[in-house]
């Protein structure tokens, strides 16, 4: 209802697919890069790497492999290696941002590669994706972003997603929570259900600081886009298994981040 505010439905629908098409556009180009990351730090690129051992190794039932010249995320994919799959979506996104190529700010640049990760679980892994329809996918993306813009816009409002003002909960802890009622929404989740997820999310990122080695977003930052990825879909299917009824609620959380954001030392806050 909100965003109709100001645009027509198939307008806010073009615009979502268009955030997700950019998101599967950055990992396909970032799989395509090889070599090290610029800064000093010479870390190695290693998206690009896993992605051909995955290709080799997460062959399907059947036993096909991945068509080496279809798109990254044609498929087919094994269950088994959703993980892989997840981490591979993080870390490539991250490396193209570390390079200062085009990312999606979700809702940071630093913190880009969750949201992707977690939306490519859902599109590939989720309960019956695996007979969804082209359309059906694109309602996914659509529901999954608009869920998770929702849970965004709170911790904008209420607290901040600045790793300069609250550490990186700010950033990665909001894409975590973000990320996870997305998840929640396109998996059948009741709204107390998404809220959960958001807030079990949050909870488990509580005092994460922002002190990137060298103060380039890449250690630890491209890592834990991974870490945190994992954390939002484990805290949607916690939220999922149960009612909605929890202790402490999205609202409370949130201010705890942002006081806890209050009481860290500078030191802490890149």
């Amino acid at each position: 209802v909100n965003e109709k505010a100001s645009r027509t439905g198939e307008e806010i629908r073009a615009g979502l697919l268009q955030i997700w098409s950019v998101m599967e556009n950055c990992v396909a180009t970032s799989l395509k890069r090889s070599g090290v990351l610029p800064g000093g730090l010479k870390v190695r690129r290693r998206a690009p790497d896993w992605y051909e051992r995955l290709k080799k190794e997460s062959a399907n039932p059947g036993g096909d492999s991945q068509d080496r010249d279809a798109a990254w995320d044609a498929g087919p994919f094994d269950a088994r290696y959703w993980q892989e799959w997840v981490n591979l979506v993080a870390l490539a996104v991250n490396e193209e941002n570390a390079t200062g190529g085009r990312v999606v700010t979700a809702p940071t640049n630093g913190a880009a590669g969750i949201i992707p990760a977690v939306l490519f679980y859902a599109l590939h892994f989720a309960p019956g994706m695996d007979k969804a329809t082209r359309q059906d996918r694109d309602g996914v993306v659509v529901r999954f972003l608009l869920a998770a813009g929702a849970v965004g816009v709170l911790y904008k409002e209420q607290a901040s997603i600045s790793g300069a003002e609250v550490g990186c909960q700010g950033e990665v802890g909001s894409a975590s929570s973000m990320a996870a009622a997305g998840l929640a929404e396109v998996m059948g989740g009741s709204p107390a259900q998404v809220e959960n997820a958001a807030e079990i999310a949050m909870e488990h990122n509580l005092g994460l600081t922002c002190d990137p080695i060298g103060g380039l977003v890449q250690v630890p930052c491209i890592e834990r886009n991974a870490i945190a990825a994992a954390k939002a879909i484990n805290a949607a299917k916690m939220a999922l298994w149960g009612d909605g009824t929890h202790r402490v609620s999205l609202d409370e959380v949130i201010i705890t981040m942002r006081e806890t954001g209050k009481d860290m030392s500078d030191k802490y806050k890149e």
